[in-house]
């Protein structure tokens, strides 16, 4: 292991342990089967040795989407256990990305799609072996509980999917009506001191994204989304101390009707970024000789204070978010 990364290890793990903190855990996104994965998951493990992750979080992308269905479920459940090793507690919380999928051809061509729920279930059924979470099988959402911490995690799949009438398959870049009618009744119903944290590979655009906002207004489920976590909040009294997003490979932090949006980095090392930014986020400046090479964010949950301490770990800048 190169020297400037034994120092960022001990950089990080001094200040996520310096930090008050309830429940500490990693967060990654858009790995892209990426060369320096594996990397990666050493370093959570590293820090991990120090400050002892109560989980691991991945936010979604794991695959390119240009692969065949075969080679994809192979390789997806292969890359989400490998995130099994990158705490000692062996507790990884995975994300659908929309390139979680495989290609096929079609009549119009090949399409890169997101995989079917039962693929997605089959690479990712380890979460069932854990005692706090609740999820029915075949389906890309569930939470998890920290009783003693009145803290739920809810994990969402910002995508869905339809077959035509031709039995072709189709994604949809948005929420399903069933995730949704979960969501309300079933995972947004927890008690008034209770707090919720909400990881999904995209959200509801508009809310960051100034220049989609004039041009698309509220596409597909989106707005019912947002509504769906505010009715629930307003009603149930509870806290959101944040919604962690990946899918745009870089950051950005903005609160809307007092729920923190967090944006977190492409693990992925991309020069140059693929598409612009929101004006209110930012690409961090990378290289692949020295420590920028890595990304991903480093999480102690202070409850007392109502606050979230993002250390980052490589590119990037370390946060502090209110709630």
């Amino acid at each position: 292991m190169q020297e400037y990364f034994k120092e960022e290890i001990r950089r990080v793990a001094a200040e996520t342990g310096d930090k008050p903190r309830s429940l500490t855990f990693a967060v990654a996104a858009d790995s892209h089967l990426d060369d320096w994965e594996q990397e990666t998951i050493a370093h959570m493990r590293a820090v991990d040795e120090q400050v002892h992750y109560d989980f691991v979080v991945h936010l979604g992308d794991f695959m390119t989407g240009n692969l065949p269905r075969g080679w994809t479920a192979r390789l997806l459940g292969e890359r989400t256990r490998a995130y099994l090793n990158a705490s000692g507690k062996g507790v990884f919380y995975p994300v659908q990305g929309n390139h979680d999928g495989y290609c096929e051809p079609t009549s119009e061509g090949t399409r890169c799609d997101m995989t079917v729920d039962e693929d997605w279930y089959k690479a990712t059924d380890f979460t069932e072996k854990y005692r706090n979470v609740v999820r029915e099988k075949n389906r890309p959402y569930y939470y998890a509980d920290y009783s003693e911490q009145k803290l739920r995690l809810i994990f969402l799949c910002s995508f869905s999917y339809e077959w035509t009438p031709e039995g072709q398959y189709r994604k949809r870049y948005e929420m399903s009506g069933k995730q949704l009618v979960w969501l309300k009744k079933e995972a947004l119903a927890v008690a008034t001191d209770w707090t919720v944290m909400l990881f999904s590979h995209d959200g509801p655009l508009q809310l960051y994204d100034q220049e989609r906002l004039e041009e698309e207004p509220w596409s597909g489920t989106n707005r019912q989304l947002f509504d769906t976590v505010l009715e629930a909040k307003a009603a149930g009294g509870f806290s959101i101390a944040g919604w962690f997003i990946g899918h745009w490979h870089g950051d950005l932090c903005q609160v809307v009707e007092g729920i923190p949006f967090i944006l977190v980095g492409s693990q992925t090392y991309y020069v140059p970024q693929l598409w612009p930014m929101p004006d209110t986020g930012c690409y961090a400046p990378r290289e692949l000789g020295d420590v920028t090479r890595d990304l991903w964010d480093s999480v102690a949950w202070d409850p007392a204070s109502r606050r979230l301490h993002l250390t980052r770990f490589g590119a990037g800048q370390d946060r502090t978010v209110n709630y």
